[in-house]
């Protein structure tokens, strides 16, 4: 957690109009953080999906690595597939961090215009 607590306090800057970034890059991250959370939301379905009994015939030894290539794959916390959970979840803070701001651009935008439109600009 305390990897993600910067990403969780530059998405709080970047909703209270604290965070400054240029609007193209702020859309194009946006974007690209968007991609890449398909590409390991797919990844790590592929990975739930695949039958991972790994057959290295009858010796003990065989049955150990065969265990062991699971666990490193799909078996515990530390795995694989857990992995991709947490890194989709770092993009996804990096995604609503860049989706703030972008959001904020698009208000002081309209704003803009509003008040532009009330002047007669």
């Amino acid at each position: 957690m305390s990897s993600n607590y910067s990403w969780y306090q530059l998405a709080s800057e970047a909703r209270g109009g604290r965070l400054s970034l240029d609007q193209s890059v702020a859309r194009d991250c946006a974007d690209a953080c968007a991609a890449l959370i398909q590409s390991l939301h797919a990844a790590r379905e592929a990975l739930r999906n695949t039958n991972f009994n790994i057959n290295l015939g009858d010796f003990s030894s065989g049955k150990q690595l065969s265990e062991g290539l699971y666990k490193a794959i799909r078996g515990d916390d530390d795995s694989l597939y857990a992995r991709l959970g947490e890194h989709i979840e770092v993009v996804k803070l990096i995604h609503d961090t860049v989706g703030a701001q972008v959001a904020e651009m698009l208000v002081t935008d309209a704003d803009v215009a509003a008040g532009l439109k009330k002047s007669g600009v």
